[in-house]
């Protein structure tokens, strides 16, 4: 009888360990399923007129410089950059992409807000506006626009003291003078800019902390307080069946079996 008793008592305490394991993993389980509903495309925010858009992941050649307040799509990073795309992939604004620095935008905590980049044109306004391979007088001009034809504008750069334009037109990207096109009507993105007298750190999106911390604080201490009380519910059983009376008993149904 003793040694049923005792099996009785490790069998208790092997199912108690099962459910206390059962419980201390739901925190985690739920955790990750409290990540995974946040599991979207990352976008980053240009909080800063002179962010630089890169062709690789240097910062040897400048695209353009982006537009403020606007946001583009991050589809992979390399060290210190994250490469981006922006524009809407249409016939006058087909999508690009090219690099960023990280510490030079702000990652988004959710899908912006629709137009995530300007889709702006640009018209010539004398007889003609050549555009040209890079930002310089002397680069090479590959198609020349004709009076009132239009440009799709993606950002604008600073090259031999001037200002210019990186457009699309008839298939080609490349640079036109600022003063040979008129200039894009961009207003700043629906979405309020933070305020630019509080110091502001872009985050980063490996840096997501404990999830555990993410979990509502009811919940946690719903699972607490149901893993201590089964806990103390099977220590009660273990301890009464090892009183000192139950032992006493024990021994002596032992004794009379064995010799009555």
């Amino acid at each position: 009888m003793h040694n049923a008793k005792l099996i009785t008592a490790t069998l208790a305490i092997f199912a108690v360990a099962i459910v206390c394991m059962t419980l201390l993993g739901t925190p985690h389980t739920t955790a990750q399923a409290y990540e995974q509903q946040y599991d979207t495309d990352l976008w980053v925010r240009i909080t800063d007129g002179n962010t630089e858009l890169y062709t690789n992941a240097s910062t040897l050649k400048v695209t353009c410089l982006l537009e403020k307040s606007y946001y583009v799509k991050v589809i992979d990073e390399k060290s210190d950059y994250y490469l981006v795309e922006l524009m809407s992939n249409t016939e006058l604004f087909p999508k690009i992409t090219g690099y960023v620095l990280k510490n030079r935008v702000t990652v988004a905590d959710s899908t912006p807000q629709y137009p995530y980049y300007p889709t702006e044109t640009v018209k010539v306004k004398e007889n003609s506006a050549p555009v040209r391979f890079s930002p310089l007088d002397n680069a090479e001009i590959m198609v020349v626009a004709t009076n009132t034809q239009t440009m799709s504008y993606y950002g604008k750069i600073n090259g031999s003291g001037k200002v210019w334009y990186y457009v699309y037109y008839n298939n080609i990207f490349g640079y036109v003078e600022s003063t040979d096109v008129t200039a894009p009507d961009i207003q700043l993105h629906p979405t309020p800019l933070p305020d630019e007298n509080e110091p502001s750190t872009p985050i980063n999106p490996d840096d997501s902390g404990d999830p555990t911390d993410q979990l509502p604080e009811n919940d946690t201490l719903a699972q607490v307080l149901l893993t201590v009380f089964v806990i103390l519910l099977a220590v009660g059983l273990v301890l009464a069946m090892f009183l000192p009376g139950n032992i006493r008993r024990n021994t002596s149904e032992s004794y009379y079996d064995k010799h009555m």
